[in-house]
């Protein structure tokens, strides 16, 4: 299963490079809860984990809401920090997916329990986090995001280039995020250097002749389960699991296969060696840039770090 990016969004705990064993130590295999997850693979040591990203946003609201206050709006108030950026208020014409949340978390790999997929199917078994609905003059205050007619001023004081958030940011990195555009849909952020070398890694592993013989493998497996897919992510990303906010007994079924059938062929292991591989590649072949991407990474949660304690 290739790791998908909503851009997202989407990514979380970070962890080491693996060590090289000492003599005479010996370590049991690892199981594939060990191996699928993101503090398994060696590109995540440049990403920020879990901890790290909750410092991180902590310390942006505490500046976004001393940005809005100073705005002019007084009665501002973000205690609770939301996980993602706002969104613009509903227009006219605007299409909005289903709210159905399929992100497994930290498991690159997607189900590996039986159990859980007979449960809870491909959708988190956490609950969903509702969107926070932002008036508009709210919104372009703290995201600078300006269309044709919006108005850059709140309360008679000028919005900040990239709006309150835009500004915490710098302030926190130091530096302007970066732009890319990835998968035909441009960005802008502090992890895009990470999230493209994740992708190279993905488009690479997928070729591999080791990841294209364990997908063949799974997909064999799922047949004799009465199952027709070509690899974990078609059977994951099916449209239909996406209906509604609970899984149904067809997508049930499914993701209690999908991860007998990992467990059967070995697929987790055979995949992550893959991406172990490559992924090692990539760091060595842009060292030069991660290291950097690591120098940026430490300045911003020790200034995240004064920031929410207010020493800065």
């Amino acid at each position: 299963m290739r790791r998908s990016t909503p851009l997202v969004l989407l990514l979380a705990a970070f962890g080491a490079l693996t060590a090289c064993d000492l003599p005479g130590t010996h370590h049991a295999a690892a199981s594939d809860k060990d191996l699928n997850t993101l503090t398994a693979l060696p590109l995540n040591r440049y990403g920020f984990d879990r901890a790290e990203h909750k410092l991180l946003n902590e310390a942006r609201w505490t500046l976004g809401k001393k940005c809005m206050v100073g705005l002019g709006f007084s009665g501002f108030t973000a205690l609770d920090p939301p996980s993602t950026d706002p969104a613009r208020p509903d227009e006219p014409g605007t299409v909005r997916l289903p709210s159905a949340d399929l992100d497994l978390g930290d498991k690159p790999y997607g189900i590996d329990d039986p159990g859980q997929g007979a449960k809870t199917g491909y959708h988190s078994p956490s609950p969903a986090v509702e969107n926070r609905k932002w008036p508009m003059d709210q919104y372009l205050a703290l995201t600078g995001d300006f269309r044709h007619g919006d108005a850059k001023q709140a309360h008679g004081h000028r919005i900040p280039e990239g709006g309150c958030l835009g500004q915490a940011d710098r302030r926190i990195y130091g530096s302007r995020p970066e732009k890319a555009t990835l998968a035909g849909i441009r960005f802008k952020g502090y992890e895009l250097t990470f999230i493209r070398l994740m992708r190279q890694a993905n488009g690479e592993a997928a070729k591999d002749p080791a990841h294209r013989r364990a997908d063949k493998a799974w997909s064999s497996c799922m047949k004799k389960e009465g199952f027709s897919f070509k690899d974990p992510d078609d059977a994951q990303y099916q449209a239909d699991w996406f209906a509604g906010e609970e899984a149904s007994r067809k997508e049930r079924r499914t993701a209690e296969g999908d991860a007998n059938c990992k467990r059967s062929t070995g697929y987790i292991k055979a995949v992550h060696e893959v991406d172990v591989r490559i992924e090692k590649r990539l760091i060595a072949k842009n060292r030069t840039l991660l290291d950097g991407v690591t120098r940026r990474n430490r300045t911003a949660l020790r200034n995240a770090r004064k920031i929410t304690e207010g020493r800065s």
